[in-house]
């Protein structure tokens, strides 16, 4: 019977151990940082968005998703355009960027920098080449989201597309 009840224990603790050490990978894009020597944590979450105003992005334009798989239904978490500013929904307000320097890397790759008045974005990006029969190139890469007031940043890797 003690034999029976030690191995129950045994397995409870390694159980709550084992889940208590997992981590979503859907966190870790929103999971709030904290400063040294601020104690308050602060999240800052990026929420879908289902559609662009037509005078946010003007001329050709890219959208982006966090999620590889999603579908085109699915709404996206970055828009932008290749020559003037980004939006992204930052805790249910979305967020306009101008966009402050392009380098391009090599014929592949290139980095964009956005600052809007509380946040600098960093998008980098990989063109893949393009879609079939539509005038638009496939993407992969990474934004990075940094707080200009706060110690705080969200880094994810996107995919999307960019298209006239």
């Amino acid at each position: 019977m003690k034999l029976t009840t030690l191995l129950f224990t045994f397995s409870m603790m390694l159980l709550l151990t084992y889940t208590a050490c997992q981590t979503n990978a859907s966190d870790q894009t929103q999971k709030p940082t904290q400063d040294s020597n601020d104690n308050n944590l602060v999240d800052i979450k990026i929420s879908k968005m289902e559609t662009i105003g037509e005078d946010n992005l003007i001329g050709c334009s890219c959208i982006f998703r966090v999620d590889s798989t999603a579908k085109e239904t699915d709404g996206f978490e970055l828009a932008m355009n290749l020559s003037s500013n980004a939006l992204i929904n930052i805790n249910g307000e979305t967020v306009v960027f101008t966009l402050e320097n392009t380098k391009e890397i090599d014929k592949k790759n290139s980095k964009y920098q956005f600052k809007s008045e509380k946040y600098n974005l960093t998008v980098d990006l990989e063109n893949l080449g393009g879609l079939p029969g539509k005038e638009s190139e496939q993407f992969k890469g990474s934004m990075l989201l940094e707080s200009n007031l706060e110690s705080k940043a969200i880094f994810a890797k996107i995919y999307g597309y960019c298209g006239c």
